[in-house]
């Protein structure tokens, strides 16, 4: 047996919330790159709107995700807690328990630290999706702006009027964004991720709370 049991439970909480953090940056890509592609005028209009609203642009909340926890990163993790099997001879044991003992520190440290950057990356994605699920209205925008230049072009609309009602549509539009990004608090991505791990059944018993995560983040900003 193991003179450090839970070390099997900790390297499968560290594979987990690299698993977690990996689906969340894949997710993300995947879902903006599809907008990219489908609606190419839909997603410049809603990276301008983001830039005016004081939020960064999708493709720079894409860039900070995946920079929260990259492919090399993973793998080391992987690479370095997926074996951490117990000797079956008990002659080993005093090995294992000074092998267990630095694996264990190594795990503790891991988890404190994946666990706060699959906040960061959670965070990351519930923002940009703030601002994806404005491309409906940000089509519609653009919809009204091919509408009006035919007025134009038949002499049927000013183009000052047009301006002044584009204009307030959009700043609709990123005051809305700024009351979504808004309600994207600490609390609420903590409580996303705590519902997540429930659903999975984690071993949480060394988890940071919510207060040394966002202290983590602020020592790592």
């Amino acid at each position: 047996m193991s003179l450090y049991p839970d070390n099997e439970n900790r390297a499968n909480r560290v594979r987990q919330l690299s698993n977690d953090i990996a689906g969340l940056q894949e997710e993300l890509l995947h879902n903006a790159e599809n907008v990219r592609l489908s609606d190419a005028a839909a997603f410049d209009l809603l990276n301008v709107l983001s830039a005016e609203a004081g939020f960064m642009k999708l493709g720079d909340y894409a860039g900070e995700a995946v920079n929260q926890l990259t492919a090399e990163e993973r793998a080391r993790f992987n690479e370095t807690f997926g074996e951490l099997g117990a000797p079956f001879n008990p002659i080993l044991l005093i090995v294992d328990g000074i092998q267990g003992s630095h694996a264990r520190t190594m795990l503790q440290h891991a988890i404190v630290e994946l666990c706060c950057r699959r906040f960061v990356v959670k965070q990351i994605q519930r923002q940009a999706y703030a601002i994806l699920d404005f491309k409906n209205d940000v089509k519609s925008i653009i919809q009204m702006k091919s509408l009006y230049d035919e007025l134009i072009q038949e002499d049927r609309a000013a183009g000052e009027g047009v301006a002044t009602n584009m204009k307030a549509t959009m700043d609709k539009i990123k005051a809305n964004l700024k009351s979504s990004m808004d309600e994207i608090t600490s609390n609420n991505i903590w409580e996303l991720l705590d519902k997540q791990d429930a659903s999975q059944t984690s071993w949480k018993n060394e988890d940071p709370n919510l207060e040394k995560i966002l202290e983590w983040i602020r020592d790592h900003a």
